[in-house]
This record gives C-alpha cells, structure tokens and sequence, in this order.
C-alpha cells in the first residue's frame, strides 16, 4: 500500500501544488528553449553518460537510497519548483516525473543551458559564447565548447576569467574524459 502511494504521488503529485495553466507553462518553456547545437548536445551527452542514461525512476530509488547526482529532469524540475516557490524535494520529484512524461532529456539540457547564469551578465549559453569566445556558440571548435560545458557545473569555480588555472585543469580533465568514451 505505502509503494502504490509513494508511486502514485511522483507520478501525479503535480497535480496538487500546480494548476493546469503553471503546468502548460512549464511544458512550452522547456519545448521553447533555443535549440544548442548537434555537436554541442553530442559532446554534452558523451561527457555526462550515466546522467542522461538514467531514468528518473533510477535516479529516485538512487536518492531514496542516499546516493545523489544529477539528471537533467531533476534539475529542470528544480528550476521551476523554485521559481513556483514550491521547492521541496517531494515536489521536484513529483515535477521530474511529470517533465519524463512530457518533454525530452534533450529539451530539458536546452532549457538549462538557456537560463544559466554564466556570470558578467551572462545568462544563457549563447551570451556565455559571445562573452567568454566573442563568437556565437554554432561557431565555437570542440574545446570552445568543452569549456562552455566546463562553466556550467560551477560558473564561478571554473570561470577562464577569475580562476584560469582551474578552468584549465576542469577542461583538460573533460577532454581525457571524452577521449576515453571515444
């Protein structure tokens, strides 16, 4: 009875602290995000395998269990429980799997990549290009974007501005780690 509960509130808990036009929102803003491009999501994804190869069922039993990472429909789910103001962590549940049912691993990278605070009054992957390499991110080589993808887990820690030594060592590290799943 207690795992068809539990089962039924991530799987339509949603429903009882949003109200179908927040729910449209959050579908068509996610649908919505610039598209990044093919080679950006490709090295992306390689970089971060077990993330995007992981369901949101694997990452709540993996949660349940004390063990925490990243999945992007969790993170999404965290960007909009917050900005609802509704953030615990039974409604982020709840929301990742209500975002599995309706939009794209892929989709939600988009939306995170689009509202990332880069920082000097970047917001978004496509200023950070501009900002950080002075051209727009469809342009950037491989390493370019290795370092955009770099800044995204720490913006401040990795910045190639402040701290370029350690943006350096995050970057040479992400490189042996794509060589590796080559």
């Amino acid at each position: 009875m207690l795992i068809a509960g539990l089962f039924l509130w991530l799987n339509f808990g949603v429903y009882t602290f949003t109200n179908i036009a927040e729910r449209n929102a959050i579908v068509t803003e996610v649908k919505n995000a610039p598209v990044l491009p093919k080679r950006f999501l490709k090295i992306y994804t390689k970089l971060n395998r077990e993330e995007m190869d992981r369901s949101v069922y694997a990452w709540f039993l993996n949660w349940a269990n004390g063990h925490n990472y990243s999945q992007p429909y969790i993170d999404a789910s965290a960007e909009w429980a917050i900005y609802l103001r509704k953030g615990c962590m039974q409604n982020i549940a709840a929301m990742a799997f209500f975002l599995n049912r309706n939009v794209s691993k892929e989709e939600c990278v988009q939306f995170l990549f689009s509202r990332m605070d880069f920082h000097y009054n970047c917001i978004g992957v496509e200023q950070a290009a501009l900002f950080y390499y002075k051209k727009p991110l469809v342009s950037l080589n491989d390493d370019q974007l290795i370092g955009i993808i770099a800044m995204y887990v720490n913006p401040l820690l990795f910045n190639p501005l402040s701290n370029k030594k350690r943006f350096e060592d995050r970057v040479q590290t992400l490189k042996e780690k794509l060589k590796k799943t080559d």
